[in-house]
């Protein structure tokens, strides 16, 4: 990390009744100092201070409000200047300039709460969690990435490593003092430690892939014959016309997807072409595609119209292992024997709708897990990582020396995870994501 004093907008650019400027660096002080032409006394921590802000031409462009945090106690951990001033672009970006040219320089995407993590102001978790929550989509996404920024997710990885450095502690032990070699009644003990060790990682990998998971959202697709009334369903659901509806088969010939929420879960629908014999070659694609595309869905919704006399379209279709079956147009025909499907609806008229989703809710399990941290595919492959190492581990209990280089793997993938041993390809990979002034 450099000395650099670094500077950026911390608000959403576009004119807004606040914009704030963030600098953070040793040079806050002497900044202060250069664009107001006041002694930095004057300047009392934590408290709002009003100046005027000096341009490069001399004049005063604004007069924001300052905030200084002097570090360590602040979110970087160095010295923090905050300008809260208004928020129009031009003056935004003359501040910037100014600051820019008093020796201050830009500040690149995420490298402030990068700083803070170097500084010891947050593990490699926590500071991952701050650009979830500015990204997440629902209250319960925001509610799982700000538990992660408290440490939720460090706080399960923590006792994780304690357990495994007592057990180096007794490995490397044996290799100080024992000419390189384990008494063979510590054997049994050590595999006991190592396997309960592996499992317990193991745990925490399979409770983050389900939170992972329920993160990322579940698959719908919807399938039918041409003219079921799967692009009605699916406008209805967006609550625009977002697919073509005509009375002509094999109006749609591509897939088309929208994302609703229902009962805290990410439902992703997908519309597909209509399922049927036929020689064009176009729609044959279409149809194809459809059918790839719903055999991977977590679900998929089969469309039976009840004003269909071909009630055995779906022979044309494999068999799909998620599905709810669907009739649909229920408003075109009376009531009937409907005991093979799983679900009644007229898009038309908004009728079963809620069941539909209700009873897709119930196919898919997607209730929320107790975990309540925010997880990532890095995360969940490190934890599966390690589980494979420990399991390796387990196999050379008699080796003392294979067994302490494969415990130190463990170790360095758990360190990985929280950031206590990284590369600069990994925080490249992860401040890249996050916005300026972030």
């Amino acid at each position: 990390m450099t000395d650099d004093t670094i500077v950026a907008c911390s608000t959403a650019m576009g004119r807004s009744g606040i914009g704030i400027v963030r600098v953070s660096g040793s040079l806050c002080l002497a900044l202060y100092r250069s664009i107001t032409r006041q002694h930095a006394a004057r300047l009392q921590p934590r408290v709002a201070t009003l100046g005027p802000f000096y341009c490069e031409d001399q004049k005063v462009i604004d007069k924001p409000l300052y905030l200084y945090f002097p570090g360590p106690h602040s979110y970087t951990g160095e010295d923090v200047l905050e300008l809260h001033a208004h928020g129009n672009p031009l003056i935004i970006d003359a501040m910037i300039s100014t600051l820019i040219s008093h020796g201050a320089r830009a500040a690149l995407p995420g490298e402030f709460t990068q700083r803070a993590y170097l500084n010891g102001k947050m593990n490699l978790l926590e500071a991952e969690a701050v650009v979830d929550l500015i990204d997440a989509q629902t209250v319960t996404q925001a509610k799982a990435a700000q538990a992660s920024m408290s440490g939720a997710f460090a706080d399960q990885v923590y006792p994780i490593q304690k357990r495994l450095e007592a057990i180096r502690v007794q490995v490397e032990a044996s290799i100080d003092f024992s000419d390189q070699d384990i008494a063979p009644h510590k054997h049994s003990r050590l595999k006991t430690d190592i396997n309960s060790l592996a499992q317990d990682i193991n745990a925490l990998c399979v409770s983050s892939r389900r939170v992972l998971r329920h993160q990322d959202g579940f698959s719908i697709a919807i399938i039918g014959p041409p003219n079921s009334g799967k692009s009605t369903l699916l406008n209805l659901l967006a609550n625009e016309d977002v697919a073509i509806v005509t009375d002509q088969p094999g109006t749609t010939r591509d897939t088309l997807s929208i994302q609703l929420y229902h009962k805290n879960a990410l439902l992703k629908l997908t519309d597909t072409a209509g399922i049927r014999g036929t020689h064009d070659k176009v729609e044959t694609i279409g149809i194809e595609k459809a059918i790839q595309l719903a055999s991977k869905a977590d679900l998929v919704w089969c469309l039976c119209p009840a004003d269909d006399e071909q009630t055995h379209w779906q022979s044309l279709t494999p068999n799909f292992d998620n599905v709810l079956w669907v009739q649909s147009k229920a408003d075109l025909v009376a009531p009937s024997n409907t005991s093979s499907m799983d679900v009644v609806i007229s898009a038309k008229n908004n009728q079963g709708i809620n069941t539909l989703l209700d009873k897709s809710i119930k196919k898919l399990s997607p209730m929320p897990p107790q975990e309540t941290f925010f997880v990532r595919n890095r995360h969940v492959q490190a934890l599966d990582r390690a589980y494979q190492q420990c399991k390796t581990a387990e196999t050379v209990v008699n080796s003392v020396d294979l067994l302490a280089e494969n415990l130190r793997l463990v170790q360095n993938t758990l360190a990985e995870l929280v950031g206590s041993y990284t590369t600069e390809d990994l925080l490249g990979s992860i401040f890249g994501q996050f916005c300026l002034g972030k």
